[in-house]
């Protein structure tokens, strides 16, 4: 469970930089 946990939150952590990322391209 607390692996899953830990996998789930490190998978949004990305999606959060990656569209940071987007974000400073497109500005």
């Amino acid at each position: 469970m607390e692996i899953r946990e830990s996998s789930v939150r490190k998978g949004i952590q990305n999606k959060k930089r990656i569209r940071n990322r987007f974000h400073k391209h497109f500005i």
